[in-house]
């Protein structure tokens, strides 16, 4: 599911940011408001990324925010020939 940047800013609290960790230097972000996770897309329809951890959460001024989630996702596991299906997400 989707959020436009939009939206998010016009709500006062959002329960948790999550960024997600990609590659080498790629950062997107998703929010968790009552229990559901959305993805945050720009006005061009494309999903609000940055190179960096804290350039992320700087694109958007939300006035409350709860918690502040790191998820990194490693394709190491595959790299080394390992099974391909076990989630190895570090949040």
């Amino acid at each position: 599911m989707y959020i436009s940047l939009e939206a998010l800013q016009k709500l006062n609290f959002v329960d948790k940011a999550i960024i997600h960790s990609h590659d080498q230097s790629l950062y997107l972000l998703s929010v968790e408001i009552d229990g559901k996770e959305y993805f945050v897309k720009t006005s061009k329809n494309s999903f609000l990324e940055s190179s960096s951890k804290t350039g992320i959460l700087s694109q958007y001024p939300i006035t409350k925010l709860g918690d502040v989630w790191l998820r990194q996702n490693t394709p190491y596991d595959e790299m080394i020939g390992l099974s391909v299906g076990v989630d190895n997400t570090l949040a």
